[in-house]
């Protein structure tokens, strides 16, 4: 049941970041499968260990985080209020 529900949220993040590289927000050289692997590490991290906060300013956070490493300040620019809008709308 794990499994089936963790590759459903990685097949929609996969998504994502493909609309992301479609639209040349993501450059095609990136490892979307790592950047899958880091969001989640870092959602599964907090969920279990209860650390810090899994809110709205986190998820803008991360997504800033994640993605300017990615090099998306090579492409467009769209705030992660958006991104994370287009996320939760997906």
């Amino acid at each position: 049941l794990l499994r089936t529900f963790t590759e459903s949220r990685r097949a929609d993040l996969r998504r994502i970041l493909q609309r992301g590289r479609d639209r040349g927000e993501l450059p095609a050289d990136r490892d979307v499968e790592l950047l899958i692997d880091q969001f989640y590490g870092f959602f599964w991290y907090r969920f279990l260990l209860g650390h810090g906060p899994l809110d709205t300013p986190t998820a803008e956070r991360i997504t800033d985080s994640l993605l300017g490493w990615a090099g998306a300040a090579e492409g467009p620019q769209e705030s992660s209020t958006a991104a994370t809008a287009s996320i939760s709308t997906s």
